[in-house]
């Protein structure tokens, strides 16, 4: 990350070298003027002194950085004095959940985060950045030594408000004083200087450019870390490195594996999450917050093999607002994705962000000192001060107990009252705890607005489902079946499409023979008692053992004896949707068709509010015959589907397998239409990574891509995959995080 006022100065410095001499004094700064060291310049109501020869420029003004300028006569509110020793020790050890944003000291007015803290409620920050003076010594942007105490009197300030400050050492700019001191014993105790200054607790190390290629400062700075360690064994130890969407770059992996060889205690890898640029990052105006969790999902990984350690966390820094890549725009709804996702994530330790400075909602600055973007002061601070606190979002039920209707139930949170929907009021004093993705609902409610539906019936969940759903499958063939719920708690994914529910020999409901129909009766409790839900999937199968097995309807030819059967299974999860996959001999089975789709109708009838959808095969034109022959019977018996989901797999075509699955989609769409399933939405669900139809593969990539034109289109009601068991590196048989297309798909239903 950059200082902007380093990269001023020392222009400003080039300039006084070249003998550019103000030729006059002028009352008020204009761009273009030559201005001598010592003069007085007024600037928007405040009088500065020019402390160097330069030519004005655009974002060179007056209270840029304090090499360029210091304030005569301030206006109200300017900074007062903040050189002071650090004398109030920390009050407490580091959140194992914080968020720390950057702040960039060096800029002009000098931020004070006592009053930031105040408005926003973050308590922790980072400062940025020591780097080397010219003696090879540590100093802020290499200009003030750091026996001038800079900056201490906040920290004091932080500190008496019980936070605390991370120092940052390196950025974009400027040498880390690793690079200029080759002998490990004076760095190393350069390092404690800074240590015992400012009575630190954390420290952070900002390694990009060529200082990551630099392998003997790499060595040097690992070898005085593990040094300074044995006698601090407490200070929080973190590297800030650049990454892909991918993860981390070979560079960055070695400067990990560098720490690991000589004894060096990582704590922290945090991420840059910006600047990507356009050939890895297409999607930069809108996709920023998928991008930033794909790669730490892609680091976690990374970072686990390189440290050779299991309890490193990991941290993601945004660049907010405009990023210095054209295209990409770190947006106010990709900080409330990242944050509701970093709740969940037990590996997460850290957010941050680029910069507390440019928080702001000044426009016609330069973006070192803005996001470009509309927002309020501290919009982005107040989202993600959330992950220090937690987020959580509770409220206690006090009315009566209501057995038959519905209350609208509100939640006061963050000075702001929050609809949340209608909940079923059943017990007085019963809590509300919104999982992660409601609270991401409630927070994006402000703007958009949206709303978190669902609420307690006597102690389990019960769940409206939203306008739009993301429920991979979970293939539940597996002994012991797939544990859904905690990934669900790992990754925020909270709703899922369990497969399938099949008829054994005797007719009796089982998941795919493999496990009995209880087996996963808890995992859907916990999952429910998160936020989250499942929908049922009922299919022909084959069971692990090769035993063909077949759809409840092939099986019972009595249509009530059928619908009690259904019924039983809906009854012991509390189903609120049931799918069914139609395809092979059980599309080809017209009487099981025939029977289904009146016992479905009557189920609806029975179950207010129970959805039902079809899962088929598609053609890249569009459906079947078999299928249209499906779709007109449903219509015949007054079956209405709510979702026709598509299988979107195994194109012959020459086409690529994004564009055959749009395709098949819209043609899907306008078929059903002219059939007259007004009212039934469309749902997506690819085969993810490599397809078993040879030379099909689903990449990463194109999941972002599907997932931008599925939320643009309102006929599509659902997004699904084949399936989370294969969601990792090694089954997809693409390069992924763990979760990964996961978590590039479940922006569809934000």
């Amino acid at each position: 990350m950059r200082i902007a006022s380093k990269l001023l100065c020392v222009a400003a410095l080039v300039a006084s070298y070249l003998g550019q001499v103000a030729g006059q004094t002028a009352a008020e700064w204009k761009v273009g003027t030559k201005y001598t060291a010592g003069q007085t310049i007024s600037y928007q109501g405040t009088q500065y002194k020019v402390l160097v020869n330069h030519i004005g420029q655009a974002d060179w003004y007056p209270g840029c950085c304090a090499a360029l300028w210091s304030v005569v006569a301030a206006s109200s509110g300017a900074p007062g004095e903040v050189t002071s020793a650090v004398t109030v020790p920390a009050s407490a050890p580091w959140p194992t959940r914080v968020f720390a944003p950057y702040c960039d000291i060096l800029l002009w007015p000098t931020l004070n985060i006592t009053t930031v803290a105040q408005q926003t409620g973050v308590k922790y920050y980072t400062l940025a950045f020591l780097i080397s003076d010219a003696a090879g010594n540590p100093a802020w942007g290499g200009m003030t030594p750091l026996e001038q105490g800079f900056y201490g009197e906040y920290i004091n300030g932080i500190r008496r408000m019980g936070g605390d400050v991370i120092i940052s050492f390196g950025g974009l700019n400027g040498e880390e004083i690793a690079t200029t001191n080759t002998d490990v014993t004076v760095l190393q105790s350069k390092y404690e200087a800074v240590i015992q200054k400012y009575n630190v607790t954390a420290v952070d190390y900002d390694i990009e450019g060529h200082g990551l290629i630099d392998t003997p400062s790499i060595d040097r700075r690992n070898k005085a870390i593990a040094g300074f360690q044995k006698k601090y064994p407490k200070i929080r130890v973190s590297y800030t490195l650049p990454v892909l969407p991918t993860g981390l770059t070979a560079s960055g992996v070695s400067v990990l594996q560098s720490a690991k060889r000589n004894g060096a205690r990582i704590d922290v890898v945090n991420i840059m999450t910006m600047d990507y640029g356009g050939g890895v990052a297409p999607q930069g105006g809108t996709m920023m917050g998928s991008y930033a969790i794909s790669a730490a999902q892609a680091t976690y990984k990374q970072s686990t093999t390189a440290l050779g350690s299991t309890t490193v966390k990991i941290g993601v820094t945004p660049m907010i607002g405009q990023n210095d890549v054209a295209g990409e725009i770190f947006r106010l709804v990709d900080s409330v994705q990242v944050t509701n996702w970093a709740l969940t994530t037990p590996w997460m330790s850290t957010l941050a962000m680029w910069s507390i400075n440019r928080d702001i909602a000044k426009t016609g600055l330069p973006l070192y000192a803005s996001s470009q973007i509309t927002q309020k002061d501290y919009d982005f601070a107040k989202n993600f001060v959330k992950f220090t606190s937690g987020g959580a979002i509770t409220t206690t039920i006090t009315t009566p107990p209501v057995t038959t209707t519905t209350k609208p139930i509100t939640v006061p949170t963050a000075s702001r009252t929050y609809v949340i929907g209608k909940l079923p009021v059943l017990k007085p004093s019963t809590m509300i705890r919104l999982a992660a993705r409601g609270v991401e609902n409630v927070q994006e409610a402000v703007q958009h607005p949206l709303e978190f539906i669902g609420g307690i019936v006597n102690g389990s969940i019960k769940s409206e489902w939203k306008d739009r759903t993301f429920a991979p499958y979970v293939d539940l063939t597996t002994s012991p079946p797939y544990d859904f719920h905690s990934v669900g708690e790992q990754y925020g994914i909270n709703h899922y499409t369990l497969a399938f529910i099949s008829a054994d020999e005797n007719g009796k409901p089982t998941w795919a023979g493999a496990n009995s129909l209880d087996a996963v009766a808890e995992n859907v409790a916990q999952l429910r008692n998160n936020g989250g839900d499942v929908i049922l999937s009922f299919s022909g199968s084959t069971s692990p053992d090769g035993k063909h097995l077949q759809e409840l309807s092939q099986h019972y030819s009595d249509e009530k004896e059928l619908e009690g059967v259904y019924q039983s299974v809906i009854d012991k999860y509390q189903a609120s949707w049931v799918e069914f996959v139609i395809q092979d001999e059980v599309l080809a089975d017209r009487e099981s068709l025939q029977r289904r789709n009146k016992v479905l109708k009557a189920l609806k009838g029975t179950n207010k509010g129970l959805r039902v959808s079809f899962t088929i095969p598609v053609e890249a034109d569009g459906v079947s015959r078999e299928v249209k022959y499906l779709l007109e019977n449903a219509k015949k018996v007054g079956l209405e589907l709510d979702v026709l989901n598509l299988m979107t797999v195994d194109y012959p075509t020459r086409d690529t397998l994004l564009r055959s699955i749009i395709s098949s989609t819209v043609s899907t769409h306008k078929h059903i239409t002219s059939l007259g399933f007004t009212n039934t939405r469309i749902g997506i669900t690819p085969w993810i990574g490599k397809n078993e139809y040879t030379g099909e593969t689903l990449s990463l990539q194109d999941a972002f891509e599907l997932v931008k034109w599925a939320r643009s289109k309102s006929w599509v009601g659902e997004v699904s995959y084949w399936s989370v068991n294969r969601d990792v590196e090694g089954e997809s048989g693409v390069v992924q995080g763990e979760l990964g297309f996961a978590q590039a798909l479940a922006v569809f239903d934000d």
